[in-house]
């Protein structure tokens, strides 16, 4: 037995345990264990071996995916599968993918509340494509899974395709509200597919998106005002915001226009002396925030509303409401349950979860469907792969705590992270310094104290005068007297007018750069 095999048997034996185990590990316990030396190319082509003989290879997993499409239909009926495919120089390739189960479908549409999210994310391994994912949420305030799929990437096309396949699986709903980042290219797609569907935006993704151009304490109202239930309020702290720099309007308007619960509400009252409620009828009252000086709301019972406007919005009773309902309570005249709406309820909680996604079969027992052609894997797409192992993590963004230091290397020397073992200083080495990150948008360079927009200057090291033309390195470098010169000194340098001569019997002045090479 080659040295090969004997790795990919004991690979295969790790990957039954922990199917994401990387050659690396496999190589350190191989070596451990059996105190022998291997090649790490060896382990990995072990490794790609074993995966192939245990799931199958990267071919064989899209000619295997219409039978995969038969076996869901077969075990959950009224599931929606589709597959989208491309033709190129005569062959079939893969394109794009959606699948959403029936119990996901019917729990979403008889159990939650009529509001999907949906957002995708980069996928890391041999097709560089993304999975886009559409949640919904429960009475428990729980994601809900609806549906998922696999697009090549997120432009209008795919997004527009994707919808179109979610319309299928939902239906219409008479009220529906639909919650995206700011991708262009998705929000098109629901404005098209779902036009009386009430649109809105991720807060997060706006609110860092809005980081990068605003800079003060001022413009963190922006986070009550996302919470504001009442037009004055929302318009108090959006006011504060407006005046503290006359950019964020425009930015606003140009790019980011969408702008058990019985238990947990019994909890609720408990917290609430501070609002003092009288009652005027057994569904009326008035309550008064002793916090707030002289702040008055009405709660009325029948028709679940209150002035502070949140039980409406929210369907779920205010801190107003709930220290009214408790005094009516204290009477034994109502029960909580009465007044939050019929999609926090037990029996909707239940509707949700109720259908069974069953399991399917392995590979060999699926329905075989006969399509009349092969399907190839996608057709690659960009640049080719670079040199090393694939990045199997994803790069976390700068608002997310990801960094260039801290998403990099870790040394195994002294611990650090930037830089490997190899440029660890100890070494003696010195480590590189970051040229840190750029303006994501040059033209745009807005804060509390500076509300103009900037206008952009030259730096001091860019010469102000016009190049006499291309100079390479070798005219560069004979220009000046021996020694080393680096590139921006033969830059600069180029860049510099030629001397005028001087007049006959004067002596040759040197500038103080010339004079500076020369005593090198």
């Amino acid at each position: 037995m080659t040295s090969q095999s004997w790795v990919a048997d004991k690979a295969a034996t790790m990957l039954k345990k922990d199917p994401t185990i990387g050659a690396v590990k496999i190589l350190k316990e191989l070596q451990e264990e059996h105190h022998v030396t291997l090649d790490y190319n060896t382990v990995w082509k072990g490794k790609q071996k074993a995966a192939t003989s245990l799931y199958g290879s990267w071919e064989e997993s899209f000619r295997m995916l219409y039978n995969y499409k038969a076996e869901i239909e077969l075990r959950s009926p009224g599931s929606i599968v589709e597959i989208d495919t491309t033709t190129s120089e005569g062959e079939v390739h893969f394109s794009k993918l959606f699948i959403a189960f029936k119990p996901c479908i019917d729990g979403f549409l008889n159990g939650c509340r009529p509001y999907i999210s949906i957002d995708s994310t980069h996928l890391n391994g041999k097709w560089k494509g993304q999975l886009a994912v559409v949640t919904a949420l429960d009475g428990h305030n729980w994601m809900f899974p609806v549906a998922y799929g696999f697009i090549e990437s997120e432009n209008g096309e795919n997004w527009a395709w994707f919808m179109n396949q979610v319309k299928k699986a939902i239906g219409d709903p008479p009220v529906l509200a639909v919650c995206t980042d700011a991708c262009k290219g998705l929000e098109n797609a629901v404005k098209k597919v779902f036009p009386q569907a009430e649109q809105r935006e991720c807060f997060r993704h706006m609110w860092h998106n809005f980081q990068k151009y605003f800079h003060g304490d001022v413009f963190g109202r922006l986070w009550p005002a996302a919470r504001a239930y009442r037009a004055e309020e929302y318009q108090h702290h959006m006011t504060k915001v407006f005046e503290a720099s006359e950019k964020a309007y425009p930015y606003l308007r140009d790019y980011h226009n969408l702008s058990f619960v019985i238990h947990q509400l019994n909890a609720k009252t408990r917290g609430l002396g501070h609002l003092k409620a009288k009652a005027s009828a057994d569904w009326s009252g008035e309550v008064k925030n002793d916090n707030k000086g002289d702040e008055r709301h009405v709660v009325k019972t029948l028709t679940h509303e209150c002035t502070c406007l949140q039980w409406q919005h929210t369907g779920k009773p205010c801190d107003h409401a709930l220290a009214f309902i408790n005094v009516l309570q204290a009477r034994n005249f109502v029960n909580m349950e009465d007044y939050v709406h019929e999609y926090y309820s037990v029996s909707r909680f239940r509707a949700a979860y109720e259908g069974v996604i069953e399991p399917l079969t392995d590979k060999n027992q699926w329905p075989h469907v006969d399509t009349g052609f092969v399907l190839r894997p996608p057709i690659p797409k960009g640049k080719k792969k670079g040199a090393g192992r694939t990045r199997k993590q994803r790069m976390k963004s700068w608002w997310e705590g990801g960094s260039r230091k801290g998403s990099l290397n870790k040394c195994n020397k002294c611990g650090d992270v930037g830089h490997r073992e190899a440029g660890c200083p100890q070494n003696g080495t010195k480590k590189r310094k970051s040229m840190g990150k750029k303006n994501p948008s040059p033209w745009f360079d807005v804060s509390v104290s500076n509300v103009i927009p900037s206008t952009p200057t030259k730096s001091k090291n860019v010469a102000t005068c016009s190049s006499p033309g291309a100079v390479t390195r070798s005219q560069a470098a004979s220009q000046a007297s021996p020694g080393a010169v680096t590139r921006s000194q033969a830059t600069s340098e180029a860049a510099t007018p030629p001397p005028k001569s001087p007049a006959k019997g004067k002596k040759k002045k040197m500038t103080p750069k010339r004079k500076k090479l020369s005593d090198l």
